[in-house]
């Protein structure tokens, strides 16, 4: 289950691919989402300071989303091989992927508050943000 969430939230849609869809649909992290969303956990993690007076939040809210994801895969019992199992699986995923779409937006303001100095790279994590949207 949990591989699935992880697998939805980068890559394909797994409805899509289970159900042998021909259309293409890239994951809702587009693959570019990754390294921002590392970049805020880390940042989370180790208390960067463009997080000022919020690191006590981002550290709960991904707290929440380590103790989220754990608890609800391993206490999940439908059987994820039928279409209609896993569809009403994946709905639970949503609250994840909040937590998922506010460390990126960390990850964002970190490196974008890393080049800021830098105009081109600036209008480019810009222009990259607008892409994501």
């Amino acid at each position: 289950g949990l591989w699935l969430y992880l697998c939805d939230l980068a890559g394909s849609r797994v409805d899509e691919r289970r159900a042998g869809s021909s259309r293409t649909h890239d994951g809702q992290l587009l693959f570019l989402g990754v390294p921002l969303v590392l970049v805020g956990v880390a940042a989370t993690l180790f208390g960067h300071p463009a997080l000022g007076r919020c690191i006590a939040p981002a550290r709960t809210i991904l707290l929440a989303l380590v103790l989220y994801s754990v608890v609800f895969h391993s206490l999940a019992n439908l059987p994820i091989s039928v279409p209609l199992f896993l569809a009403v699986h994946a709905r639970f995923w949503q609250m994840p992927n909040s937590s998922v779409f506010f460390l990126l937006a960390i990850g964002f303001e970190v490196l974008c508050r890393r080049f800021a100095t830098r105009e081109y790279v600036r209008w480019s994590l810009a222009l990259a943000g607008g892409y994501l949207q």
